[in-house]
């Protein structure tokens, strides 16, 4: 006879084991069923009526079933029971049912239970909501879709070696920049066949200095369908604990473009008269005048009369101060989009929480305060430009919104559904180092890529040093106008020499402020500068020697700087050691020069 209280301590037990079981279902959104089939009898456990959206204890048939289920998945779960009930193989299917008005996934698993005669007489199994994971699944497979785009229209593919098993893997998008056939079956002999023969021994030479690890980028020629395509290859080296190479991941990139615009720009620098026209179109389109074009910032100037005849995306780098958002500017007004909006953006003088709202605007209603519908900065630069300065400074969440709109140039307003397509040219300006900031993990690689396709790095002041007494020149004459003084004040002889032999930390901006500071100091003149501490290396660039009372004037200036250059290379113009090379000009541009300011001073 068994003991009644051991009887109650068992009848406890088991409740609280129940009782945990329930909980863990619920937790795990998962039940249990049984379905008796000879008397046609479905049990579940309460967790599995939660799922399916019934009271429990509800009675269950297949209509009631099969109404929950997914119209377009109804069939494909009643095939796949009776399949299983047929055969005796056991059933492992996903299906939607609808919950409340909502689309839920749910998994449904059994194991069959046969008689002796090898009859399936009952099936158990489980019910699972699994509508997380494949919301989950859904996200990855529009995010691969995605980066795949971008790979695509980018010209990027990636790819990994593994080392140890000698195993290489590339993404789709390389085998169409190699030409060959996703999922090819890939090998040294099939690679170096496809490289161009005079890069062969190059490509060889840097695969193998990199895995006695030295850094991975180079470029070289590839033969696809007969056309000879420039590819880029960069990879990360990735070691093990004992610093051995293990692995190299890297990416593909087409660059053909950038060395088909360097060649463009080559056969640009041969045509000077040509260039020195196009200068003077630069500075009357762009309506600023651009002092050092043909010295200093001959180089940029060339760079950006070639962007501006594309719409690529074009990335202007260099310190603060040295006028990236003038030379956006000359690129904009000399394009074919001269006649459209030309929009600034300052990325970082944006709160983070309205960086959507600015860019991308937001429909009325969208958030508290949203009284109106309003354009962002994207949609105002509708059929003209946008000029994105200080782009390192985007918070990484924006960095990912912004890659779709350089992608497929199409943005969404904030509270929006539908998409909105843009024609715009983008130019982004940066004085921070973007490569950097990518291998840091603070700039997206892929945004960086699709930004980077024409860059432009414009010199910092002390490096364009012969452009000082010209610049300084035109501000103080345009200081003396802001100023509205009577006469503009003369520069002191030997004052353009404390100037010149200054390091610049704030480049041309802090030339400007200086000269106005001095101006309004001594407003008559003359000036001298001898009121500020301009300690600093001394540039290593042709200095002003002001040999007569002229030399304070634009071309008395110019005349000593061809005169300085001419003295340290011995008269000496064209060729290796000439002045035309020290002058960064062209021999023939500086003989003209020279004779058009022979008349007025000595040589």
């Amino acid at each position: 006879m068994v003991n009644k209280s051991s009887h109650q301590e068992l009848e406890q037990r088991l409740e609280k084991e129940r009782y945990y079981l329930e909980q863990a279902q619920e937790i795990g959104h998962m039940g249990t069923f049984e379905h008796d089939i000879l008397a046609d009898v479905i049990t579940w456990t309460p967790e599995v009526y939660r799922l399916w959206g019934l009271e429990t204890g509800t009675k269950l048939t297949l209509e009631l079933l099969t109404s929950i289920m997914h119209p377009d998945d109804k069939d494909i779960a009643l095939d796949a029971i009776s399949v299983a009930y047929t055969t005796g193989k056991e059933y492992d299917i996903e299906i939607r049912i609808i919950v409340d008005g909502e689309i839920r996934w749910n998994r449904n698993k059994a194991k069959l239970i046969f008689d002796d005669e090898g009859k399936v007489v009952r099936a158990i199994g489980i019910s699972q909501d699994i509508t997380n994971r494949k919301e989950m699944e859904q996200t990855l497979t529009k995010e691969r879709y995605y980066l795949e785009q971008s790979q695509k229209i980018g010209k990027i593919g990636t790819w990994e070696h593994d080392l140890k098993e000698d195993i290489v893997t590339w993404t789709p998008q390389v085998y169409r920049l190699w030409g060959l056939e996703p999922g090819t079956e890939l090998s040294n002999e099939l690679t170096l066949s496809l490289i161009h023969p005079d890069d062969r021994d190059f490509a060889t030479e840097k695969l193998n200095a990199a895995f006695n690890g030295e850094p991975y980028d180079m470029e070289f020629r590839i033969i696809v369908d007969g056309e000879v395509r420039w590819n880029r290859n960069i990879a990360k080296l990735i070691h093990n604990d004992n610093n051995e190479l293990v692995k190299m991941i890297g990416i593909t990139q087409d660059v053909t473009y950038m060395k088909e615009a360097d060649e463009k720009l080559k056969v640009a620098r041969q045509k000077d008269e040509d260039n020195r026209y196009l200068h003077r179109e630069l500075r009357r389109l762009a309506g600023d005048r651009i002092i050092g074009d043909s010295f200093g910032l001959k180089e940029v100037m060339e760079k950006a009369s070639i962007a501006a005849k594309v719409n690529s995306p074009v990335l202007l780098q260099g310190e603060t101060g040295v006028g990236k958002d003038i030379i956006a500017n000359v690129i904009h007004y000399s394009s074919d989009r001269k006649k459209g909006p030309f929009i600034k953006v300052n990325c970082g003088a944006i709160p983070d929480t309205l960086i959507d709202s600015e860019l991308f605007g937001h429909e009325k209603g969208a958030f508290s305060g949203a009284l109106k519908t309003k354009k962002g900065k994207f949609e105002r630069a509708d059929k003209g430009t946008i000029f994105l300065d200080e782009i390192g400074e985007l918070p990484l969440q924006a960095q990912t919104r912004l890659l779709r709109v350089v992608q497929d140039k199409v943005i969404e307003r904030v509270g929006g559904e539908e998409p909105i397509t843009l024609d715009i040219r983008i130019i982004a300006a940066t004085n921070r180092n973007l490569e950097e900031m990518v291998g840091s993990g603070e700039f997206r690689e892929d945004l960086w890529y699709r930004l980077n396709v024409f860059p432009i790095d414009i010199p910092p002041l002390r490096d364009r040093a012969i452009d000082i007494p010209a610049l300084t020149q035109f501000f103080v004459q345009k200081k003396a106008e802001e100023l509205k003084l009577g006469s503009v004040p003369q520069i002191e002889m030997g004052a353009l020499d404390k100037l010149s032999g200054y390091h610049w930390p704030g480049n041309v901006r802090e030339l400007q402020n200086i000269i106005e500071r001095e101006i309004i100091i001594n407003p008559t003149g003359p000036i001298n500068f001898s009121s500020l501490n301009l300690g600093g290396s001394a540039s290593s660039s042709v200095g002003v020697s002001s040999g007569n009372p002229s030399a304070d004037t634009l071309d008395g200036m110019i005349a000593g700087h061809i005169r300085q250059a001419l003295k340290q290379c011995g008269g000496k113009i064209h060729g290796p050691g000439g002045a035309a090379k020290l002058l960064g000009m062209n021999p023939n541009t500086l003989r003209s020069k020279i004779r058009k300011l022979s008349a007025n001073h000595d040589f």
